[in-house]
Protein backbone atom coordinates (compact mmCIF):
# COMPACT_ATOMS: atom_id res chain seq x y z
CA UNK A 1 0.00 0.00 0.00
CA UNK A 2 1.07 3.59 -0.53
CA UNK A 3 -0.06 6.96 0.80
CA UNK A 4 -1.23 9.64 -1.66
CA UNK A 5 -1.33 13.36 -0.87
CA UNK A 6 -2.93 15.91 -3.19
CA UNK A 7 -2.93 19.68 -2.65
CA UNK A 8 -4.58 22.49 -4.60
CA UNK A 9 -3.45 26.06 -3.98
CA UNK A 10 -4.67 29.27 -5.56
CA UNK A 11 -2.37 32.27 -5.25
CA UNK A 12 -4.22 35.34 -4.01
CA UNK A 13 -2.42 37.92 -6.16
CA UNK A 14 0.23 37.89 -8.86
CA UNK A 15 2.64 39.77 -6.56
CA UNK A 16 2.86 36.65 -4.36
CA UNK A 17 3.81 34.40 -7.28
CA UNK A 18 7.63 34.91 -7.27
CA UNK A 19 7.96 33.92 -3.61
CA UNK A 20 5.53 31.07 -4.06
CA UNK A 21 7.30 29.76 -7.18
CA UNK A 22 10.75 29.86 -5.58
CA UNK A 23 9.54 27.97 -2.52
CA UNK A 24 7.47 25.52 -4.59
CA UNK A 25 10.59 24.51 -6.52
CA UNK A 26 12.54 24.08 -3.30
CA UNK A 27 9.75 22.02 -1.70
CA UNK A 28 9.40 19.88 -4.83
CA UNK A 29 13.12 19.11 -4.83
CA UNK A 30 12.92 18.32 -1.12
CA UNK A 31 9.99 15.93 -1.72
CA UNK A 32 11.77 14.13 -4.56
CA UNK A 33 14.79 13.51 -2.33
CA UNK A 34 12.81 12.61 0.81
CA UNK A 35 12.96 9.13 2.26
CA UNK A 36 9.80 7.25 1.38
CA UNK A 37 8.82 9.40 -1.61
CA UNK A 38 7.68 7.26 -4.51
CA UNK A 39 6.46 9.98 -6.90
CA UNK A 40 6.11 13.77 -7.03
CA UNK A 41 4.13 15.69 -9.60
CA UNK A 42 3.25 19.38 -9.83
CA UNK A 43 0.59 20.79 -12.14
CA UNK A 44 -0.21 24.39 -13.09
CA UNK A 45 -3.84 25.00 -13.85
CA UNK A 46 -5.12 28.10 -15.65
CA UNK A 47 -4.66 31.26 -13.63
CA UNK A 48 -2.75 31.06 -10.40
CA UNK A 49 -3.84 27.54 -9.41
CA UNK A 50 -1.29 24.84 -8.60
CA UNK A 51 -1.64 21.18 -7.72
CA UNK A 52 0.81 18.78 -6.13
CA UNK A 53 0.46 15.03 -6.09
CA UNK A 54 2.89 13.02 -4.02
CA UNK A 55 2.95 9.31 -3.34
CA UNK A 56 4.67 8.00 -0.22
CA UNK A 57 5.49 4.59 1.17
CA UNK A 58 3.42 5.44 4.27
CA UNK A 59 1.84 8.39 6.13
CA UNK A 60 4.86 8.72 8.40
CA UNK A 61 7.15 9.40 5.43
CA UNK A 62 4.79 12.14 4.21
CA UNK A 63 4.63 13.72 7.68
CA UNK A 64 8.42 13.64 8.03
CA UNK A 65 8.69 15.57 4.75
CA UNK A 66 5.87 17.98 5.63
CA UNK A 67 7.38 18.83 9.02
CA UNK A 68 10.94 19.54 7.85
CA UNK A 69 13.14 21.57 5.53
CA UNK A 70 11.89 24.00 2.90
CA UNK A 71 8.30 22.80 3.16
CA UNK A 72 8.10 23.48 6.89
CA UNK A 73 9.65 26.94 6.46
CA UNK A 74 7.18 28.06 3.78
CA UNK A 75 3.97 26.69 5.34
CA UNK A 76 3.36 29.80 7.49
CA UNK A 77 3.11 31.87 4.26
CA UNK A 78 0.15 29.83 3.01
CA UNK A 79 -2.58 32.02 4.50
CA UNK A 80 -0.89 35.20 3.23
CA UNK A 81 -0.16 34.00 -0.31
CA UNK A 82 -3.20 31.82 -1.01
CA UNK A 83 -6.91 32.49 -0.93
CA UNK A 84 -7.66 28.77 -1.41
CA UNK A 85 -5.76 25.82 -0.02
CA UNK A 86 -7.16 22.31 -0.08
CA UNK A 87 -5.61 18.93 0.52
CA UNK A 88 -6.66 15.31 0.67
CA UNK A 89 -4.85 12.10 1.62
CA UNK A 90 -5.73 8.48 1.07
CA UNK A 91 -4.25 5.01 1.16
CA UNK A 92 -3.87 3.51 -2.29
Amino acid sequence: MSWVSVTRLRIRKLRFFPGFAWNAVRSTLQARQADGNLRTLTIHERGLVFWTITVWKDPEAMRAFRNSGSHKKVMPKLSEWCDEATYVHWEQ
